[in-house]
Order: structure tokens, then sequence, then C-alpha cells
């Protein structure tokens, strides 16, 4: 049920960028969703057909790209990816420190204007 909040906040985001620029129909959210986020994009599209109704916004899509958990390890600097939540390093078998994958934000819009 966080998506619903989540997407209050990315439609607001989206809402003040379209207004600054003067659009009049916000077609296309991309967002970078971290994999740890837990946000499931096909939630946010659900609350986003019923908040928009009746706003620049009606019929927006979402294009959500998904970052990977990726670490470093500050043993022996080795960035690898995460899997199984391993975050043993493969080069030292240090454990790695997590630098990506927490990401959730509005990267572009797509308006029309």
């Amino acid at each position: 049920m966080h998506e619903l909040s989540i997407t209050e906040s990315i439609l607001q985001i989206a809402n003040d960028e379209a207004n600054r620029v003067g659009a009049t129909q916000i077609k296309v959210i991309r967002l970078k969703v971290g994999a740890m986020s837990q946000m499931v994009p096909d939630s946010v599209q659900y609350y986003l057909d019923l908040l928009t109704r009746g706003t620049i916004a009606e019929g927006v899509k979402l294009e959500a790209t998904v970052i990977p958990v990726g670490a470093t390890c500050p043993d022996c600097s080795e960035s690898f990816l995460v899997e199984n939540y391993d975050l043993t390093c493969p080069r030292c078998g240090g454990t790695g420190k997590i630098t990506q994958g927490r990401e959730l934000s509005v990267e572009s819009l797509e308006v029309e204007k």
C-alpha cells in the first residue's frame, strides 16, 4: 500500500515540472527504481490511473528502469552486482557495501505544450 503515497509524490513532482514548463498534458513519467526499493511499477501505474482522472496527467504511462543491487568491496575496491543478497566480494571474499539498488527517482517526463 506504500505505492499510493509514492505515487502521490511522483505525481506532485510531475505536476510541478509540467506547470513550470507550461505543459498541457503529461504523457509519460520515467522512473529509476532500485531493486531494493520494494516499489511495484504496476501498482504505481494503477494508482496513477486513479489519481489522474480529469487532470493534465490523465492517461499518463509509467516507464520504470529497474536498477540492480550493486556493491563495492571496501577491502579491494571491486564493484559487483549482488545476487541472492550475497555481499561477498567475488575478488577477495570481503563483505561489500551496497552502492546502488535503493534509488527511486523521477528521471524525465514526456509532455505536450
